[in-house]
């Protein structure tokens, strides 16, 4: 499973061990997965042992967690809007899962999933205070806006659009009050990927 560990040859010997055997492919990246959270989990891993192990698949949404975060995750509270703060909704259906984007939905992490290519209107970029990436109902990523730019284009996946997308720019917020809140109380609408709040 893993071809990737570094080890201080100088400490230990290096040997391999099959763990698990007749495995789907599937079945083998959620082992991986499983392994290398808990041999990289600080409060586990204490004399870093391990050095460049890349995360397993789904380890941001499925990987270990306290109690405290898996309650955070999917024991949700309804979302609570501060006062004077202005949100675009984003949706992170087709991009969050890494497993099933394809496409331009193809993003290397969840700040780039949340920022851009959002087609909305050039008179309300500019009052957007926050962008929420929304998973199934639940806020997943928070980006508070330092600015914004449009195009047609993404040079990466050499795709071109119709019509401009807003593309934003600025920080992730990995302790916003709205993280892991539910919004169900702000619908998308059929076939909607924006909404603004309020």
């Amino acid at each position: 499973l893993f071809d990737n560990i570094l080890i201080d040859i100088h400490k230990f010997k290096s040997l391999h061990y099959i763990l698990r055997h007749k495995l789907s492919e599937k079945e083998a990246f959620q082992i991986e997965s499983v392994l290398i959270d808990f041999l990289t989990y600080p409060k586990f891993n204490t004399e870093q042992i391990l050095t460049n192990i890349v995360s397993g698949h789904h380890q941001w949404d499925e990987g270990i967690k306290t109690v405290d975060e898996i309650n955070a995750i999917y024991d949700c509270e309804r979302i609570k809007i501060n006062n004077n703060e202005h949100l675009l909704l984003v949706s992170l259906n087709r991009s969050f899962d890494d497993a099933k984007a394809q496409g331009v939905y193809q993003r290397i992490n969840i700040y780039e999933k949340t920022r851009q290519y959002w087609a909305i209107a050039k008179s309300r970029a500019a009052e957007i205070d926050y962008v929420l990436g929304v998973y199934h109902g639940i806020v997943r990523s928070v980006i508070k806006v330092d600015s914004y730019d449009w195009t047609f284009y993404d040079e990466e996946k050499k795709v071109r659009f119709s019509k401009e997308r807003c593309c934003f720019h600025g920080t992730l917020i990995a302790d916003s009050p709205y993280l892991n809140k539910d919004v169900s109380d702000y619908p998308f609408g059929s076939g909607g990927a924006i909404r603004y709040i309020p």
